[in-house]
């Protein structure tokens, strides 16, 4: 058995230490000013805990559900495919959500999906086992599940 590094001991002592209140009575002034903020109470009050979160959310991130969307086509050329779905942190990259449909050309694959504004990583699902990410598009700086993903921002 090996002994932990003195430094993992240091550390670990100093986070079971409890911490003492100020004496400056600093503590006191911050929890007043946050019991004075009748906004944030009032707000969490009307929406409940829930939908503050999720305003909290959208507010943050800039998407909003009825927000203006744009209509954004993906194709794919993979002509030995049986089966094509988009996959994408806008449908929780579920594989059914948005199959894709047969284009014009032979080996073509196609679909719509409106988004509102917004940075989404995406990829082609091909026969439920071949993620590609697109080739039209940059590749995303992060590779979720282990997948290449492209990154498309809508304006």
């Amino acid at each position: 058995m090996t002994a932990e590094p003195a430094w993992l001991v240091q550390t670990a002592a100093h986070l079971r230490t409890p911490i003492e209140p100020r004496s400056d009575g600093y503590d006191r002034q911050i929890g007043a000013a946050v019991r004075r903020d009748r906004s944030v109470r009032r707000t969490r009050r009307r929406l409940g805990l829930g939908a503050f979160v999720l305003a909290s959310l959208v507010a943050f991130w800039g998407r909003t559900p009825g927000a203006a969307r744009t209509t954004v086509e993906f194709e794919i050329d993979a002509p030995t495919a049986d089966r094509v779905s988009l996959v994408g942190d806008f449908n929780n990259w579920d594989q059914a959500a948005v199959p894709m449909r047969r284009g014009t050309r032979p080996g073509q694959w196609q679909t719509t999906v409106p988004l509102p504004n917004g940075w989404y990583r995406y990829a082609f699902l091909v026969d439920k086992s071949v993620w590609i990410a697109d080739p039209a598009k940059s590749i995303a700086p992060d590779a979720d599940f282990g997948q290449p993903t492209s990154l498309l921002v809508v304006e």
